[in-house]
């Protein structure tokens, strides 16, 4: 099985971090049920961080591309299954899931492939690309909130339309990557909220208004 997780990663946080953990257990689990001998591949977890974002084209980054990656890769350093993947940071068009998943499959088409969303971005996926083929051909991996109305409604709305979803329950950081981004130009405390490594990251590369 190969997942898919995605996203902006500007910076990567603890959240990030914690969803990946989950996926490489998820991941675990599924290597273990399957027949190694049969030729099976070790399930793996493409974290990929993304040139531009469809939904975010004009909008201004706060680190490039490369540094992106850089973070990533020292963020998910050391979790099973975990691969950095530099397919959409290598174009200069905006990252269409659909597009990146159909690639894989065309290269790996005895996998699995699927996925992995957060659950407020779960709840826009109708609203992408290609929407319903996505849905209809790939598997999705998401995490839920609790007291998440929207969520079970947009999960029953996906499985009706034949979307195989598996919900990871989890205990999310609640923080988003724009307030992690104010809170280190305020100097604010973020221990818990991002990588140490990442941080020191941040502070060797003046990112995000941080300043010595």
């Amino acid at each position: 099985m190969i997942v898919v997780f995605g996203g902006t990663f500007d910076p990567v946080h603890s959240g990030h971090v914690k969803a990946a953990e989950l996926l490489s257990s998820l991941l675990s689990e599924t290597d273990s049920k399957e027949t190694v001998s049969e030729g099976s591949n070790r399930s793996r977890l493409l974290v990929m961080p993304a040139f531009v974002n469809p939904f975010k084209v004009g909008a201004v980054q706060g680190a490039s591309a490369m540094q992106r990656f850089e973070m990533c890769s020292l963020a998910f350093e050391g979790i099973p299954h975990c691969e950095i993947s530099d397919r959409e940071i290598s174009s200069d068009t905006p990252s269409y899931t659909y597009d990146t998943l159909c690639s894989l499959r065309e290269k790996h088409p005895h996998e699995r492939i699927g996925f992995a969303l957060g659950s407020d971005t779960f709840c826009e996926v109708t609203g992408w690309r290609n929407s319903e083929r996505l849905i209809k051909g790939f598997e999705i991996f998401t995490f839920r909130r609790e007291r998440q109305f929207s969520f079970a409604k947009k999960l029953e709305e996906i499985t009706a339309m034949g979307g195989r979803v598996t919900v990871l329950e989890n205990e999310p950081v609640v923080i988003s990557s724009t307030r992690i981004r104010e809170m280190i130009r305020n100097r604010e405390d973020l221990h818990g909220l991002i990588p140490e490594r990442v941080m020191e990251y941040i502070k060797e590369q003046r990112l995000y208004g941080y300043e010595v």
